[in-house]
């Protein structure tokens, strides 16, 4: 039997969530927005089901449950907690699916609360054989794994049963050694390791246990013939992922497999390889993988293959493949903030092209702009502000009251080229703040407001600046030249011998007057050298009566 969908209704953050389901299956959105709660409902009703078939009856109590995410299971209804009244504060599971006579078949389960007040009320109707998929013991319909972060360094032998119920309850990587000890009683071990060898071609494991001598589980693993067979819990955290989701595979073969956050404390290179054992896993299984996620790296390596379900409030936003504008909204972190901006909370919105945020919010300040009212989003470099203009104009169609602003920084543009640059990527109501200087630290090198700040003469801060650009000219000059080039890259594409000379627009004076000084480089020059030439160290980022950006204001204002 296939199973074609399953919707969850009123559990937890999730009102009504309903999947077509793929191989491969990602939950995103927001903060609080449902994510983990689908897969727990899922889990958790599966799991009634069971435990109502095992019980003979429709009530049993709480403790019967393998899983259930509280001590008070009538808490986790979303809105009003569970009540003993037939059709008021229930939860539905709906699955649905095609049986092997090719029949579309439906199975509903209800929870409720019993009429004792610690028991679980379970009601079903519907296709009998995909109840018994539901309710399996040997072959759960669902196995729910709450991140793949890592397992214990020691493990006791359990038998079979609990085991099945560890594994049932959440807690799949506490029995990581013993699920393949069964595996490997069960003759299914060659078929696990080929599996990992798809991820891991040099994989390969070895299991010692003796039921009569040993109390603990004792497993070596091989990843790469340079390390050598090592124990488990040292195989490495990419390793022991593809591990971990192949033995529950293996060993149980349910027809979903629940991962909640399992990129949780991965670096991104093992994000991606987390996300090609999904590919694998998947295509070379009869398990549908449903998984939450708020890592845009696993997002980004999962686009073109898998199907994305965007959830808001509890309920989907968006559902299918490829939605362009999702990896680009978790990249910049815009994507918990969607909900504010479509219900009016936000005036202004700023794409920056720095990753770190200070600058803008200073200047933000200067303007007189309510940090409140502002989000601040870094879109990561000047090579990406054509995500950024796609990312402003996605915004701007779903919340069209807001007004949008990206910054990107001069680096030496003409007045000709600055006016294209403006009018490429500005207009249909966003605005283009391009920085009067260089980049947006200029601001922060201002004589003026360096000199309110450090209490001494504006002439005296204009001097040393000047002497600081004199010994290191090479170092500025060079800066001066990656910037032209970047500018080339942007508005030349194609036709860079088109772009004035570098070395003309650069002159040689030496220093270079302040407008062809790269704001970055000298901010870094006066820390390093500020106490020895004033006998104090000040923060340069920050307010002062000296520092203005009207070129912001205006953008702010149109």
């Amino acid at each position: 039997m296939e199973i074609k969908t399953v919707q969850l209704q009123d559990f937890k953050r999730v009102h009504d969530v309903e999947i077509l389901l793929s191989d491969i299956n990602v939950v995103v959105g927001g903060n609080n927005s449902g994510k983990s709660s689908v897969l727990q409902g899922i889990h958790f009703s599966a799991g009634a089901e069971r435990a109502a078939r095992e019980a003979g009856g429709q009530t049993f109590p709480q403790d019967r449950l393998l899983y259930c995410p509280t001590s008070d299971f009538t808490c986790i209804r979303h809105g009003d907690p569970y009540r003993n009244h037939r059709g008021m504060a229930e939860s539905h599971l709906v699955v649905t699916g095609v049986n092997d006579s090719g029949e579309d078949v439906r199975r509903e389960t209800t929870i409720y609360r019993g009429r004792n007040y610690a028991n679980v009320g379970c009601r079903t109707q519907g296709d009998r054989a995909l109840g018994n998929a539901l309710s399996n013991v040997t072959e759960p319909f669902s196995v729910y794994v709450p991140g793949l972060a890592g397992i214990p360094e020691t493990e006791e032998a359990r038998a079979r049963a609990i085991v099945d119920r560890g594994v049932a309850g959440g807690e799949a990587n506490l029995y990581l050694r013993n699920v393949l000890r069964l595996i490997n009683e069960a003759d299914l071990l060659d078929e696990l390791v080929e599996q990992v060898r798809q991820v891991f071609p040099a994989f390969d494991v070895h299991i010692d246990h003796d039921p009569e001598h040993d109390p603990f589980i004792s497993v070596t693993a091989m990843v790469t013939p340079d390390t050598g067979s090592r124990p488990l819990e040292l195989a490495g955290t990419g390793c022991l992922q593809a591990l971990q989701i192949f033995s529950y595979l293996t060993l149980y073969k349910p027809r979903l497999l629940l991962l909640d956050e399992p990129d949780a404390h991965l670096h991104p290179d093992n994000q991606r390889l987390l996300a090609s054992t999904l590919m694998h896993a998947a295509s070379s299984s009869g398990t549908k993988i449903v998984l939450a996620t708020h890592s845009r790296t696993l997002v980004r390596a999962l686009s073109s293959d898998a199907n994305f379900i965007w959830l808001k409030d509890g309920e989907v936003y968006k559902h299918g493949r490829n939605l362009d504008m999702l990896p680009l909204l978790m990249d910049i972190g815009a994507l918990d903030d969607f909900d504010r901006l479509q219900s009016g909370d936000v005036s202004t919105v700023v794409l920056t092209e720095d990753t770190d945020t200070k600058y803008m919010e200073v200047l933000l300040q200067v303007c007189d702009a309510h940090h409140n009212d502002v989000l601040i989003f870094p879109y990561h470099g000047s090579a990406r502000i054509s995500e950024a203009q796609a990312i402003a104009c996605f915004l701007r169609d779903h919340a069209a009251d807001c007004k949008y602003i990206i910054h990107a920084d001069r680096d030496f543009m003409s007045d000709a080229e600055y006016i294209d640059f403006a009018d490429k990527y500005g207009g249909d109501g966003v605005e283009v703040f391009v920085t009067d200087r260089c980049d947006i630290e200029s601001y922060f090198t201002d004589p003026a407001h360096v000199a309110e700040l450090l209490d001494v003469d504006q002439g005296d801060v204009t001097a040393w600046m000047n002497d600081l650009a004199q010994q290191d000219h090479n170092a500025l000059l060079h800066a001066f030249l990656r910037k032209r080039d970047n500018v080339k890259a942007t508005l030349y594409k194609g036709r860079q011998d088109n772009a004035p000379s570098s070395r003309e627009l650069v002159g040689s004076v030496i220093p270079l007057p302040p407008e062809k000084r790269v704001g970055k480089k000298m901010l870094s020059l006066m820390r390093d050298s500020m106490h020895d030439r004033w006998g104090k160290v000040v923060n340069l980022i920050q307010l002062s009566g000296a520092l203005d950006c009207p070129t912001l204001k205006e953008c702010l204002s149109a």
